[in-house]
C-alpha cells in the first residue's frame, strides 16, 4: 500500500504534483494577473483620440456616400396594359406572371459603372428557420439523395417523393422579377443591356458548384425536381447552382429591408452607354411574378453608381460621426470634472 506523505501519495510524480498545485491556484484565483488601473491621465486621452479619429472617418464616408448617384422607383403596384395591378392579377390566379411597364427619368448623366438593384421591404430573410432552410452539401455539388438531404429543407425538401434542387425555403422564395430597360433617345428606344454576371461575391462563387457531371446539367439533375415557386428547373438557368442571381439571393440579409444587385449595365461594347447612362427618360418593362403585397411588403427598382465603399449608404458615415462626437463630449466632460474635483483621495481604514 502506498504511504501518505505531506498530503500526497508516494506514487505521484513531481510533475503531477506541480500540475495539481497549479490547478489549485487556478481554482482559487491565485495565479499572477495584470489589471490596468484606470486613472484620469490614461482614460481621458483615449476619449479624445477615438473622437479625433472617428469624426474625420465619418465625414469621409458620408461624403463618399453622397457622391453616389441613385434613382429609386417603387413598382409594387405596377399596372399592365389593361390598367390592372399585376399583384392582383397573379394573386387571383388569372396568371402566373404579368407584364407591366413604367418610366423613370434620370436628371443627370450617371458615370459608369452603373448597377441595377432590387430592393425589398418587410421581408425577413434573417428568420432563424429560414436561414437554416438549405442543404450546404447539395449547394457545393456533393452527390445527395432524398435520404441524405437535411430535414432543415422541409417543407421544401421533396415533391411526390422526388428531392428538390435546390431545396429549402431560401431557394424557393428566390426573387423572380425580370427587368428590360430601354432609353428614349430622341424618340428611338435603345435597349440597355444588363449583365447578370459579376454581381456575386467571389467567396460565395467558390462555395457553390454543380454535381457531377458538371458539363451535362440535364444528367446531373435528372433525379431532382424544381422548387415549387420556380418557373423553370435549375438545369435550365445559366450555370445551374453557379448562377449568380441565385448565389446573390442565397446570401441572407441581416434586416427586413435590403437591396441586392440585379445586374450591371454593360459599358464595354461602346455606343450610347459606354461611359454610363445618359440623362433622359427610360422605359422599364417588368416581368412581374414576385409577390410582396401578401406580407405588406414593397419592391423597388434602383439604378445606382458605385464608390469604393459600394452603393449609397449614409449609415456608416453617421455611425462613425456619432460615436466620435459622443467620445469627444465624454472626454470634455470628464476633463472638466477632473479639473474641478481633482484626484480622489485614497480610502483609509
Amino acid at each position: 500500500m502506498a504511504s501518505r506523505s505531506r498530503g500526497t501519495f508516494s506514487g505521484t510524480s513531481g510533475s503531477n504534483v506541480a500540475d495539481m498545485k497549479m490547478l489549485d491556484k487556478f481554482k482559487q484565483q491565485k495565479l499572477p494577473a495584470w489589471r490596468p488601473v484606470m486613472t484620469a491621465a490614461t482614460t481621458i486621452p483615449i476619449f479624445f483620440i477615438v473622437g479625433i479619429v472617428f469624426v474625420p472617418i465619418g465625414v469621409g464616408l458620408l461624403m463618399t456616400s453622397n457622391s453616389v448617384s441613385e434613382l429609386r422607383h417603387d413598382y409594387t403596384e405596377c399596372k399592365n396594359d389593361k390598367g390592372e395591378m399585376c399583384h392582383k392579377v397573379i394573386f387571383e390566379g388569372n396568371s402566373a406572371s404579368c407584364t407591366c411597364a413604367f418610366t423613370i427619368e434620370i436628371d443627370e448623366d450617371l458615370s459608369g459603372p452603373v448597377y441595377v438593384y432590387y430592393h425589398l421591404t418587410n421581408f425577413y430573410q434573417n428568420h432563424r428557420r429560414y436561414v437554416k432552410s438549405r442543404d450546404y452539401y447539395q449547394l457545393r455539388g456533393d452527390k445527395v439523395s432524398l435520404e441524405t438531404l437535411t430535414d432543415d429543407c422541409k417543407p421544401f425538401k421533396e415533391i411526390n417523393g422526388q428531392p428538390i434542387a435546390p431545396c429549402g425555403a431560401v431557394a424557393n422564395s428566390m426573387f423572380s422579377d425580370n427587368f428590360d430597360i430601354k432609353y428614349n433617345d430622341s424618340g428611338t428606344l435603345v435597349h440597355v443591356k444588363v449583365l447578370r454576371t459579376g454581381i456575386a461575391w467571389p467567396t460565395d462563387l467558390d462555395r457553390f458548384n454543380n454535381p457531377e457531371p458538371r458539363n451535362d446539367l440535364d444528367k446531373a439533375f435528372k433525379d431532382f425536381v424544381k422548387p415549387k415557386n420556380w418557373s423553370k428547373a435549375v438545369e435550365s438557368i445559366p450555370n445551374g447552382f453557379k448562377n449568380e442571381p441565385l448565389i446573390v439571393w442565397m446570401r441572407s440579409a441581416a434586416i427586413s429591408y435590403f437591396s441586392k444587385p440585379y445586374g450591371r449595365v454593360e459599358h464595354s461594347s461602346g455606343g450610347t452607354f459606354a461611359d454610363g447612362l445618359p440623362a433622359g427618360n427610360y422605359t422599364v418593362t417588368v416581368d412581374y411574378s414576385f409577390l410582396v403585397k401578401e406580407f405588406s411588403g414593397t419592391k423597388w427598382l434602383i439604378v445606382s453608381t458605385t464608390s469604393w465603399i459600394g452603393g449609397k449608404n449614409a449609415f456608416l458615415g453617421y455611425a462613425y460621426m456619432v460615436v466620435g462626437g459622443i467620445s469627444l463630449l465624454s472626454g470634455v466632460a470628464f476633463l472638466i470634472l477632473h479639473l474641478k474635483k481633482g484626484n480622489p483621495k485614497p480610502l483609509t481604514c
